[in-house]
């Protein structure tokens, strides 16, 4: 029945699955509604989101690497849990409608700022730093936060002292293209993986630092940069990088895209995580690349998507991102590159 069901609301949709499987998937996840047809997820509870079924259940098991196993009924956390990841955080995420008001990318709430960004009133800024992710609970199924386990709805986890915006796509000025040069005969333009880090500032994220690594493994640039307005927060547990790092740092975004531009051409092959992040902080435009997170895609598909710690660990048996102090981008460069290594090893292997 439920196949079925899914069957037909596939046809209405086309082959994108999105006019019509959102507005039913969103009343299915507010209201509990099944249409009728016998089969449906129960309502959402205060504070939680519980998935209870009409039939009986077999354990589930639910990693970044590994399927949902069970009835054929649990396409719908399939389909709904990246659905309430955006639901629950655009809930907040209405336009502004004054121009000196900023949406908070962290904690989804609206918040004044003064002509030159700094927040207009000092408010600390209350937000869940980890994704939704389902697990099995009494009667059925219990959506939490992969940071601290709390159900949707609570009240974040983490404290910082202030909102704070992304603002990389409303910011299209100082953008850079590598070029197509003329190389020596035999001359390759070469393979580099890249990683960044990137702080909050008055005008959203900006490049904190930015490590490149070649196919030898070697670090062949590696710098701190000083982003161009003010630091409102470093972001130390994602990034690394603190008020030391930069105390002593000249080196702007500029400097940055000068050297990589003599480093890469329009032929270099360039390789990250989630690339297209790397590519917004370095104001870089750049169309040869190959991101880790789509040569080893998520085995549900869009829009999972693995880890780099877990492809790394699963893949390489290395373990990263493990230090208390936040990641390193030599480090994350380094893994990609060797992700990219292991896998033509692989195809290598196959074509004997």
């Amino acid at each position: 029945m439920v196949e079925q069901v899914s069957r037909r609301r596939q046809t209405k949709a086309g082959a994108s699955g999105g006019p019509i499987a959102l507005p039913i998937a969103l009343q299915m996840a507010t209201n509990g509604s099944c249409g009728g047809r016998g089969h449906c997820l129960a309502p959402m509870h205060r504070g939680s989101l519980m998935f209870s079924l009409h039939t009986p259940q077999r354990q589930v098991e639910e990693h970044e690497n590994q399927q949902i196993r069970g009835p054929t009924e649990f396409l719908h956390l399939q389909v709904l849990i990246p659905l309430m990841n955006m639901l629950y955080y655009t809930q907040k995420k209405k336009p502004p409608q004054d121009a000196s008001c900023r949406l908070c990318c962290r904690c989804g709430n609206q918040y004044l700022v003064a002509r030159r960004g700094h927040c207009v009133h000092q408010e600390e800024c209350h937000y869940h730093w980890g994704r939704l992710r389902p697990t099995p609970a009494a009667g059925g199924w219990q959506i939490q936060y992969t940071c601290c386990s709390a159900p949707i709805g609570s009240p974040g986890c983490q404290v910082a002292r202030q909102h704070v915006q992304d603002g990389r796509q409303q910011d299209l000025r100082g953008f850079v293209h590598t070029s197509d040069k003329e190389l020596p005969p035999g001359a390759h333009p070469g393979i580099y993986a890249l990683d960044c880090e990137m702080c909050y500032t008055t005008s959203g994220l900006e490049l904190t630092r930015v490590s490149v690594v070649d196919s030898a493994l070697r670090l062949v640039y590696d710098t701190f940069v000083r982003p161009d307005r003010d630091i409102v927060d470093y972001n130390t547990r994602f990034s690394g990088v603190t008020a030391a790092h930069l105390a002593h740092t000249s080196t702007s975004i500029r400097d940055v895209q000068a050297a990589l531009l003599t480093l890469f051409n329009a032929h270099t092959i360039l390789i990250g995580h989630g690339l297209q992040s790397d590519l917004l902080a370095l104001k870089l435009i750049h169309s040869t690349v190959l991101d880790t997170s789509v040569l080893f895609p998520h085995r549900r598909g869009l829009p999972y998507k693995r880890s780099l710690r877990n492809l790394a660990a699963h893949y390489l048996g290395h373990i990263i991102q493990d230090r208390m102090d936040g990641h390193s981008s030599s480090e994350d460069a380094s893994a990609c590159m060797r992700l990219v290594l292991w896998k033509m090893g692989q195809h290598a292997d196959t074509q004997r």
